[in-house]
């Protein structure tokens, strides 16, 4: 099928009309069912390490098909250098609002106009890792750029220049960096041209996004450089014990000859067996990954970290977007301004602090509490949950998503009906703000993240006015986000000191209500709750006896979890960009649960 409307703006009936004429008059329609990918809609892919970008929007249909081959011209274009197989998964792709979003390097999703050319670049590189992240790590996508009648200009200029390079060929890679490398060799060598025109913005653009795409090397070259950091299982079995890596903070003491060196916040790791957990197990999970769409895991039992895996291209210290299990940062966060007296408590009006909702015309609005938002029963209109339609992409796109969010309709009353929304935990992180005095970056970093030796380049980012993205913005490590998940396991106390106090962490992790129903769990405060059994979908038998456990978890789109099992002492962390959500709980319950050999 042609996959996408080469066009900014949403897709109507009258623009599907004249685009099945187009394919219609260039014979597609002969060869080929065709469809407009973003006929009905955009779906957001996850975007993991971007730097401008955490979500990339296709159109809808795009998960319809489970494999891909992208037919590429590869030509001139005015801004990105060149266009061929990258920007063909990146901008071609994308729907009208994700043409937007990459050109405004993710600022708007109703206009082009106005990114730099540097964020446009290296948004089309972070959307295009997107989609190989989809297609299995790019197994389920091949590439064939068609070298033909080159103009340094591309389809989208009106008047393009005469092509200055003629019929070279067809290439074809499973590679699309190695493919575009390779046409840019053919260009910058002159072959089949008539006039020799270097274009060497081609080839600066084509390392910008090779930096960005080819993340193997980098990674291999950190494995180089700290191969213990990213050993798998097997290098755990070895170390004949516990092990404990220097902090920074260590080495630098070492050197100037401190006599009280700062606390070592780093992880300690020991053999699994020495914890009760059947090695084979875990290491059957990492033959079982690859492919899956998770690329990172760390299971800590006991209070340290016993098994490990990274897939290649990624490290220990790689930082990943953690979406929706932001939530429960931003959640503890309140209970701590709480027991500062910052805040008065989880029945606190909203409008205590976020003056402006004594403005919305539905009065009933003023009832509005922290608990609410907390619980996800504000009654504010709201379409995220399931794959119905969703107002996501306004949300994003608004002028002010604090103002957005109060304009929501109230259709049901505040404490009534769960409804799960980014907007609630939003607000919370404006209210945090409001109540504070700081950005939820600031206060995060003084009251969690310098206390638990959290990585500098931990952060959130953040809405137009400056307000922490609190419920899908928080950026951090594997290792370190299973330092919030010992935090909570431990009563809210990180080496000897109370961060988050013991009752706001039993009563965040405690069901204040049912959540949406089915089998995602019941909800606390911006936590999950749920009883998981070990071997529940069947993916792997163990000869242990089954039982279940009670689990509370952090969760977000495309497979992050913070699962903390308090019977078992045990926190697991799992990052990706998976198909579903939900891929990770057989992996979590099947292999992890089923790894202990305890009754």
């Amino acid at each position: 099928p042609l996959c996408d409307a080469d066009d900014y703006r949403s897709v109507d009936g009258e623009q599907v009309k004249k685009m099945v004429d187009q394919f219609m008059s260039h014979g597609f329609t002969a060869i080929a069912d065709v469809q407009i990918q973003d006929e009905n809609g955009s779906m957001a892919l996850p975007v993991a390490g971007g730097t401008n970008l955490t979500e990339n929007y296709v159109g809808a249909a795009f998960s319809d098909y489970d494999s891909y081959l992208v037919l590429s011209h590869f030509k001139g274009h005015a801004m990105a250098g060149f266009g061929g197989a990258i920007k063909n998964i990146s901008i071609g792709l994308a729907s009208g609002e994700g043409k937007c979003w990459i050109h405004t390097g993710g600022e708007s999703l109703t206009s082009f106009m106005g990114g730099t050319r540097e964020a446009f670049t290296e948004s089309m590189a972070e959307a295009g890792k997107s989609v190989s992240d989809y297609l299995g790590n790019g197994e389920r996508i091949t590439y064939i750029n068609v070298m033909n009648r080159l103009s340094i200009d591309c389809d989208c200029n009106a008047t393009p220049a005469e092509p200055d390079l003629h019929d070279i060929g067809i290439l074809a890679s499973n590679d699309p960096v190695a493919l575009d490398q390779a046409c840019i060799d053919f260009d910058y060598s002159g072959y089949g041209q008539k006039e020799f025109l270097p274009m060497k913005k081609f080839l600066l653009f084509l390392l910008a996004c090779a930096l960005l795409l080819s993340a193997t090397a980098c990674a291999s070259a950190q494995a180089a450089a700290s191969s213990e950091d990213i050993a798998g299982l097997s290098d755990r079995s070895s170390s004949g014990g516990a092990s404990e890596e220097p902090s920074a903070a260590q080495a630098e003491s070492a050197l100037s000859g401190a006599e009280e060196p700062l606390p070592d916040h780093g992880w300690q790791f020991d053999d699994p067996e020495n914890h009760q957990m059947d090695p084979e197990v875990l290491k059957a999970l990492h033959r079982a990954l690859p492919g899956s769409g998770i690329h990172a895991v760390v299971t800590v039992k006991d209070g340290v970290i016993i098994d490990e895996y990274y897939e290649d291209g990624y490290a220990p210290d790689h930082l990943f977007g953690i979406h929706s299990a932001s939530k429960s940062f931003t959640g503890a966060l309140i209970g701590i301004a709480i027991s500062e007296g910052a805040i008065g408590g989880v029945d606190d009006l909203v409008s205590d602090y976020l003056p402006q909702l004594l403005e919305q015309e539905d009065t009933r609005k003023r009832s509005l509490t922290l608990r609410h938002l907390l619980t996800q029963t504000s009654g504010l209109e709201w379409y995220e949950w399931g794959s119905g339609y969703s107002n996501w992409a306004e949300f994003r796109s608004a002028e002010n998503w604090v103002d957005y969010i109060l304009g929501r309709r109230l259709i049901h009353e505040p404490g009534t009906v769960f409804n799960y929304s980014t907007g609630n935990t939003h607000l919370l992180s404006a209210v945090l703000q409001a109540a504070t005095g700081m950005t939820q970056e600031e206060y995060c970093r003084i009251h969690l993240f310098d206390p638990m030796g959290v990585s500098g380049d931990a952060h959130w980012r953040t809405d137009p006015q400056g307000i922490a993205d609190g419920g899908n913005g928080a950026y951090l490590s594997p290792r370190d986000a299973a330092k919030f998940g010992q935090l909570f396991l431990d009563g809210g106390v990180w080496r000897g000191q109370q961060l988050v106090p013991a009752s706001w962490v039993e009563e965040s992790t405690s069901i204040q209500n049912p959540g949406p129903g089915g089998s995602t769990g019941a909800y606390g405060y911006q936590w999950w709750v749920r009883t998981h059994t070990t071997g529940e979908y069947g993916a792997y038998v163990t000869p242990y006896p089954t039982a279940s456990y009670d689990t509370y978890f952090a969760f977000g789109y495309a497979g992050q979890f913070i699962y903390v099992v308090p019977e078992l002492e045990l926190v697991t962390v799992i990052t990706g960009s998976c198909p579903s959500s939900y891929t990770p709980r057989p992996y979590f319950t099947d292999y992890i649960l089923n790894a202990y050999q305890g009754g």
